[in-house]
């Protein structure tokens, strides 16, 4: 089964072919930035990110004021349930443009709850300029 798995590995590209049922990846091994492009194609697809990742909260956040709980997208998994569950909580406030952000706005909208976004003026993340090498 550990034939299966890719360590250190950069993806390029995710694709879904709907006709195909398949995902396609394009990736690069991620410790050789000059090696050649790989095609792999799956049915089943499992994207597990850096362990070591650490959220990034706005720097410039002050929640001192603020009574609420203040969390990163990365909790959403463990916290889902009981926000949703939860009839006190009835407004959340999404920040940011990512897709973790949409999906969670989405989401507790179509939960019933209140969602304001607050998305940087121009749009994007901070990181959206950043490319991937080629």
């Amino acid at each position: 089964m550990r034939e299966r798995y890719r360590f250190n590995t950069l993806v390029i590209r995710i694709e879904r072919d709907a006709d195909l049922g398949s995902w396609e990846l394009i990736t690069r091994t991620s410790t050789n930035l000059n090696t050649e492009l790989k095609e792999l194609r799956f049915t089943k697809l499992i994207v597990l990110n850096d362990r070591e990742c650490v959220p990034d909260l706005p720097s410039r956040l002050d929640t001192n004021k603020f009574t609420g709980t203040v969390f990163h997208a990365k909790e959403i998994g463990k916290r889902h349930d009981g926000i949703i569950k939860d009839g006190n909580i009835k407004n959340i406030t999404v920040v940011g443009a990512n897709k973790s952000a949409f999906e969670i706005a989405a989401n507790m909208g179509l939960a019933g709850k209140k969602v304001n976004w607050l998305i940087r003026e121009g749009g994007g993340s901070r990181h959206e300029d950043r490319q991937p090498p080629r």
